[in-house]
């Protein structure tokens, strides 16, 4: 059985929680709620992200954090979260609607080294 557990964290000056999916002592992903959203944070407006460890894709993971992380942002007093992602990233496009996301706008911006573009989404908690 996989289980949440919460990690208080702040990253780049940003408020967050933080929360490990684990499963007995294995580390299977990891689930960002973002308090508060300024700085270089305000283009793209994610408020909640997550990433699966690389030997754990594929196998559900990424719908039960995210499922989890939604029912945490509520106990959080959150009613309505943003997330974004790579168009090119199909898989979370799919888990991010299966969980309920709306499709807000798509959005190219500069990369590291060339043009990517971002799909945005609303997601009830």
């Amino acid at each position: 059985m996989s289980e949440l557990i919460k990690q208080e964290s702040s990253s780049e000056g940003v408020g967050s929680t933080e929360y490990w999916l684990m499963k007995a002592s294995e580390h299977l992903g990891t689930l960002q709620l973002r308090h508060e959203l300024h700085g270089r944070f305000l283009k793209f407006q994610s408020q909640i992200r997550y990433e699966i460890a690389e030997s754990e894709r594929g196998k559900g993971y990424g719908n039960l954090i995210l499922k989890l992380g939604l029912e945490q942002a509520k106990l959080l007093g959150f009613q309505t979260l943003t997330i974004t992602c790579l168009e090119t990233n199909l898989a979370s496009q799919k888990i991010i609607e299966k969980n309920g996301g709306k499709f807000i706008e798509k959005a190219t911006v500069q990369g590291d080294h060339e043009p990517i573009t971002i799909l945005k989404y609303e997601l009830v908690s």
